[in-house]
Order: structure tokens, then C-alpha cells, then sequence
């Protein structure tokens, strides 16, 4: 018959609760990550889409300055003959 050594039993066991344990640790961390990056993806997204409308308003804004500063350098012109 072989004894079962009880230290060693006791070991293994510690050493795998601290496994789980830092298990439970790493998957609460990552959960935060995993927060963290759509919360900056997020405020991303709303910076690109504010940006596009910013971009696309001042692009409107040229186009309709230069049509009028073309329109008064053509009166302009009509003028000085």
C-alpha cells in the first residue's frame, strides 16, 4: 500500500488556487481593458464624425466664398472696363 504524501498534495493545491486566483485577476483586468478600448474607440468614432462634418461645412464655406470672390472680381472687371 503507498502512503499519499500530504505536503506535497497540499502544495499542489495551494499552487493551484494562487492559479486561480490570478486567473480571476487577469480576466477582471482584461475586462477593464477591454472597457477602456471601446470607450476610447468610442470618443474616436465621435471625433472622426465631428471632424467629417467640420471638414465637409468648411469645404461648402470655400467653394461659396470663391464662387463670390469670383462673382465681385467679374463685376470688378465689368466696371474697369
Amino acid at each position: 500500500m503507498e502512503s499519499v504524501n500530504l505536503r506535497v498534495y497540499a502544495k499542489f493545491r495551494d499552487e493551484i488556487n494562487d492559479l486561480k486566483k490570478e486567473i480571476e485577476e487577469l480576466k477582471r483586468l482584461n475586462g477593464e481593458l477591454e472597457k477602456k478600448v471601446i470607450d476610447i474607440y468610442g470618443a474616436y468614432e465621435t471625433i472622426q464624425y465631428t471632424s467629417r462634418g467640420r471638414l465637409m461645412s468648411c469645404s461648402a464655406e470655400i467653394s461659396r466664398l470663391r464662387q463670390e470672390n469670383k462673382e465681385l472680381r467679374k463685376d470688378l472687371q465689368e466696371r474697369c472696363g
